[in-house]
C-alpha cells in the first residue's frame, strides 16, 4: 500500500506541474499580446499626431496665403 500512495503522490505532483507549466504560457501569450496591443497603439498615436501637425500647418499656410493676397 505504502508505494500506491508513493505513486499517487508523483502523479499528483506531475499533473500540478504541467498545469502550472501551462498556466506560465499562458501568461507569457498575454504578455506578448500586451507588447503586441501596445505597439499598435503607439504605431496610431503617432500617426494621429502627424496628421495632426500636418493639419495644423496647412492651415497655418492657408492663413498666412490669404492675408499676404488679402493684405
Amino acid at each position: 500500500m505504502g508505494e500506491l500512495s508513493l505513486v499517487n503522490r508523483d502523479v499528483t505532483r506531475i499533473k500540478r506541474d504541467k498545469s502550472q507549466k501551462a498556466e506560465g504560457k499562458n501568461e507569457e501569450n498575454s504578455i506578448n499580446n500586451d507588447n503586441k496591443n501596445s505597439d499598435y497603439d503607439d504605431v496610431v498615436v503617432v500617426v494621429v499626431v502627424v496628421v495632426v501637425v500636418v493639419v495644423v500647418v496647412v492651415v497655418v499656410v492657408v492663413v498666412v496665403v490669404v492675408m499676404v493676397v488679402l493684405g
